[in-house]
């Protein structure tokens, strides 16, 4: 489900108080999931959504992926978005259900880490990993830095990154690792609870203990075990292969950027 800035933007700035939002989600429990996209969103937000109690959402606001590359440019930018027009379109989506919890899996929000504490002080936030091979495997069959991307597909580094300097440079395969770094990076410091896809997947008490008592749903090793066995939103035609054939070349490229931040996440090569 998406909801448009152009649709709703009157209703919005004209009936919906501050007061009035922020009344409603005081009274429930929040949460938000925030990582890069091929990590897994997609299927852990309608896993987590089968908790009755809950209305659970996968980049629900269209708007999300403009106020993205703003957000990645300031931290400012980020909490005015939220402040002035995200809170009161996450209340339009369920100020008519009976729901005690509203969570977000969201790649989009991935830069609003801090501006989310900032505006939901009560929320619980955690940090979606997923080792960064299989991420730029997946991204490198995607929109990501090629002639088709939107906005948001060719976000590129700020003045006092590193690797602003030789940008214009890079391979298409180098920018999709800097994508990973920098996004995870980002995370670790704005939220810090980290939690790894591939066990997610794997191990159900993982699961539970991580995602599922911390953020007081119900869902099941049954539900579980559905999900995983049936993952969605998969890239089942990928461009590059997997990281076994990757030439030496382009290994040297990936740990060249990403190994520092591959292993702050907890991941080995």
């Amino acid at each position: 489900m998406h909801l448009s800035k152009n649709v709703l933007k009157t209703t919005c700035s004209f009936w919906i108080s501050d007061k009035q939002v922020d009344g409603f989600f005081d009274t429930i429990d929040l949460f938000f999931i925030l990582g890069v996209g091929r990590s897994g969103t997609t299927l852990l937000a309608r896993l987590l959504d089968a908790e009755p109690a809950a209305a659970v959402f996968h980049e629900p606001i269209s708007d999300d992926f403009k106020a993205f590359v703003q957000a990645h440019k300031s931290a400012l930018a980020a909490r005015q978005y939220l402040d002035s027009f995200r809170k009161k379109m996450m209340y339009l989506l369920v100020r008519h259900r009976k729901i005690t919890i509203y969570g977000e899996v969201n790649s989009a929000l991935r830069y609003h880490g801090d501006a989310l504490q900032r505006s939901f002080p009560h929320a619980k936030l955690l940090h979606l990993v997923r080792d960064p091979r299989d991420v730029v495997r997946s991204l490198y069959s995607r929109k990501h830095y090629t002639a088709q991307g939107k906005d948001h597909h060719l976000l590129s580094p700020r003045s006092d990154d590193p690797l602003a300097g030789n940008w214009h440079e890079m391979s298409r395969l180098a920018r999709l690792c800097w994508l990973w770094v920098d996004a995870n990076r980002r995370l670790r410091h704005d939220v810090g609870r980290l939690l790894h896809f591939e066990k997610l997947v794997r191990d159900y008490s993982y699961f539970y203990n991580k995602v599922e008592c911390y953020l007081n749903l119900d869902i099941g090793k049954e539900r579980w075990l559905q999900a995983v066995e049936r993952p969605t939103n998969r890239t089942d035609a990928h461009l590059l292969p997997p990281w076994p054939q990757w030439s030496e070349e382009m290994k040297q490229t990936f740990l060249d950027i990403c190994a520092d931040e591959m292993s702050a996440c907890g991941y080995t090569v």
